[in-house]
């Protein structure tokens, strides 16, 4: 490749004011939300995915802003129950114990304004305000903007006064603008909601959409200290909340995003105190928002012409197959943002390389069952060398004690049907927390509790290699998804987990994502295309 003498320039510069100022500004917080819950604020450090206590709050809010004049981090309360529509005085609970109960509250105390100063930690209670689920401050015109739902408000810093200035039009239906918050970057206000990306004209309270970003559970925004926006995204199923916080870099003009990291704690407003001294982003902290593709090869059906149904384009996968290809999932507009293709060959034998994978630029090769296949060994090294260069990742789903399978043995395991007692399989409990199982099980295509796998040949791994990350296990406690540790390759115990035969949550036919066995199917090809 060659390099401009204006890029040399330019890398001479930055190199050299490197040398002298390693310091930007900007350092990410965070605040909970629940109602009678304690309020904690909390420090982020999205470069590192890191999380610190930094002070309890007056009440936990949904609603924070960094007033970088007065250097305070403002927050609004979230409700606060007093008496419930049920009476809970037979619990005889204490008064620490009334604040929260997951019982709709009947009367409330008064919405209040408070604040932390960032030079002493201490906490102050302005005074009363309103209802507000965003908030951002103007250092412009030195107050901040408030909002819940179609309401907006102006906010007076030093006295709390709130001012309601009236509704937010030109957005459709009250869906459209749920959740989120409001940032301003380059004088300019956006209200990002659950789906979408708007700007607001002042002068009218005229919302005109932008973009779809498509993260759903949205509960806060700030601009980073590269001028690009941040969305956090709360991670909750139907135990309740995970404590877990996802935190997105998205593109305002195309509602691209890409995934910056997970947090331990649960974030329900962002804001970004853009005065304090922190490390300048490395190279580490990268994500692009600009489209990417997945590019899967798969082994074609006429590999092994009497077992033809295990694999992408196989009688057994062609709704797995209809799902991955339909744009509505993978696509510049779909859940996931990246574009999909699909090649099938290898059909003949010792026909797999790592050129001919290369050739395709391939970023997952999916290897599925082929029981009586002609593999040699010269062609799985090329796989498996393949599969061990950045970027790279193999999905394998074969099948159990089958002694003329050698995909699994290539990679060091063995999966076996001695022992195993057919039902469901779920997330691993000991690694509930991990990413792996965060975008596997919790993915952008919905939550997966349990599946199920099929056939005659079901089982788990008797045997892997030292360190392969177990993903999800049987009701057993034995393993049936694995991670390998040499490769990232995603390694699954059967094939019948993708396939169309009779089992509980089945793959459904079309497009549509609805059933277990669909949400696992496309988180996992997802998941795929994240590992490095």
């Amino acid at each position: 490749m060659k390099i401009s003498m204006l890029s040399i320039m330019t890398l001479c510069t930055a190199l050299s004011s490197g040398a002298y100022a390693n310091t930007c500004t900007g350092e990410l917080y965070g605040i909970n939300s629940g109602r009678g819950d304690l309020g904690i604020v909390f420090s982020l450090n999205e470069q590192d995915q890191s999380a610190a206590i930094h002070s309890k709050a007056k009440f936990s809010s949904a609603a924070m802003a960094f007033d970088s004049t007065r250097n305070r981090l403002y927050y609004v309360s979230a409700p606060r129950p007093l008496t419930y529509q049920l009476d809970p005085g037979s619990l005889n609970l204490t008064d620490e114990e009334l604040k929260g109960l997951p019982i709709k509250g009947n009367k409330f105390k008064y919405t209040k304004l408070a604040y932390v100063d960032m030079a002493t930690g201490e906490h102050v209670e302005v005074g009363r305000s309103s209802p507000m689920t965003r908030l951002a401050y103007d250092p412009e015109r030195d107050v901040m903007y408030g909002s819940k739902g179609s309401k907006f408000y102006i906010i007076y810093p030093d006295s709390g006064e709130t001012q309601y200035v009236g509704e937010m039009t030109g957005y459709g239906s009250s869906s459209d603008i749920l959740r989120g918050d409001i940032v301003i970057k380059d004088s300019k206000i956006y209200l990002i909601s659950s789906k979408s990306i708007f700007s607001l004209d002042l002068s009218t309270l005229q919302l005109t959409r932008i973009s779809n970003h498509g993260l759903v559970t949205v509960t806060g925004a700030a601009v980073d200290q590269n001028g690009e926006l941040l969305i956090s995204r709360e991670v909750i199923n139907d135990q309740g909340h995970f404590n877990l916080t996802k935190l997105y870099k998205a593109s305002i003009e195309t509602g691209n995003t890409c995934e910056v990291g997970s947090f331990p704690v649960r974030v329900n407003d962002l804001a970004m105190d853009t005065i304090k001294p922190v490390a300048c982003y490395n190279k580490k902290y990268t994500c692009s928002t600009e489209p990417e593709s997945i590019v899967i090869t798969s082994i074609d059906q006429n590999r092994q012409a009497t077992w033809q149904g295990y694999t992408l384009n196989g009688l057994l996968m062609l709704w797995a197959l209809e799902k991955l290809t339909s744009t509505d999932n993978f696509g510049e507009n779909g859940v996931v943002r990246k574009p999909l293709s699909i090649n099938h060959d290898f059909a003949a034998a010792n026909s797999i390389t790592e050129e001919a994978l290369n050739n395709y630029n391939t970023d997952i090769f999916f290897i599925g069952s082929f029981r009586l296949s002609n593999f040699t060994d010269a062609e799985l090294d090329e796989a498996y060398n393949w599969s061990l260069k950045k970027g790279n990742v193999a999905i394998i789903a074969g099948d159990a004690d089958y002694p003329e399978e050698k995909i699994y043995t290539r990679w060091g395991y063995k999966v076996t049907a001695e022992g195993y007692i057919d039902g469901p399989s779920m997330p691993n409990p000991a690694g509930e927390s991990t990413k792996a199982q965060q975008r596997m099980f919790a993915g952008p295509f919905g939550e997966v509790i349990e599946f199920y796998q099929s056939g005659t040949a079901r089982g788990y791994f008797s045997e892997m290699p030292a360190g392969a990350q177990v993903l999800a296990v049987n009701q057993q406690g034995l393993p049936t998804i694995v991670k390998d540790p040499a490769t990232g390759d995603i390694i699954l115990a059967d094939s019948g987990m993708l396939t169309i035969q009779y089992k509980l949550e089945n793959i459904t036919q079309g497009p549509k994502v609805t059933s277990m066995a669909d949400r696992l199917l496309m988180n996992l090809f997802n998941y795929a295309s994240e590992i490095d």
